[in-house]
């Protein structure tokens, strides 16, 4: 019954991940290429590669950030659109596994995303060696999923009622951004002496938490709320 429902929400958002799939590698070899053509004539190849993964890294994390934010509420409003949630109801699968369903999607893609993450993160650990010009503090993965999972989070929370896919996106694009803006003003109000890594610590969990307390209301409101 899980795989059933698993591969009707894979179908509801096969356009996200079709697109996802194509403009994904087209970003990268374009990169790549303005890279190698703008730095051919100055810097070795493996400087270029690091510069085309340090880029394709951070262009990455955005990326994921949006296709999060879109995924999470297309699975949970694209049903209720066109009604097809009412006919669902009176089917035998129960609303958990409904909702279980959906979760699984959303860990699926964001562990695709982590993936991609830490294949880049690799590449370019390795490649930085050999480039001077690529340097400074990237994001790391911890940072990156509380991004991601703040802005699920959000979407999840707000497409468990919404009948609309754009509301929840926004939400879930805007709200994690709130978050760190809201936690990045009360550590300044209250003159906290914390390190720039426990600063930055303490917003990512913030966001993290924000993200997780998203999916448990949301989730809840899904199972006992009205599908009409």
């Amino acid at each position: 019954m899980l795989k059933a429902l698993f591969y009707k929400d894979l179908r509801i958002v096969k356009p996200i991940l079709v697109l996802l799939a194509v403009a994904t590698p087209l970003t990268f070899v374009a990169i790549a290429g303005i890279c190698f053509y703008s730095m051919h004539s100055e810097r070795s190849h493996e400087s270029i590669l690091a510069t085309v993964f340090h880029l394709s890294l951070q262009i990455s994390i955005y990326a994921s950030y949006l296709s999060i934010a879109f995924v999470c509420s297309t699975v949970l409003t694209a049903e209720r659109q066109d009604r097809s949630i009412e006919f669902l109801s009176y089917l035998p699968p129960l609303r958990l596994h409904i909702l279980l369903s959906k979760l699984a999607l959303v860990a699926l893609c964001l562990v695709a995303c982590l993936s991609l993450f830490g294949c880049l993160r690799v590449l370019l650990e390795y490649f930085q060696d050999f480039s001077t010009e690529v340097s400074g503090r990237d994001i790391g993965a911890g940072d990156a999923i509380g991004m991601w999972v703040g802005c699920a989070g959000a979407s999840w929370f707000i497409g468990s009622f919404s009948k609309s896919t754009g509301l929840p996106a926004l939400a879930g694009i805007l709200s994690p951004m709130l978050v760190i803006a809201a936690v990045q003003i009360s550590l300044h109000m209250t003159e906290s002496s914390m390190s720039l890594d426990t600063m930055q610590s303490v917003v990512s969990n913030s966001v993290l938490l924000f993200g997780l307390a998203g999916f448990i209301s949301g989730s809840l409101f899904f199972l006992n709320g009205d599908w009409t």
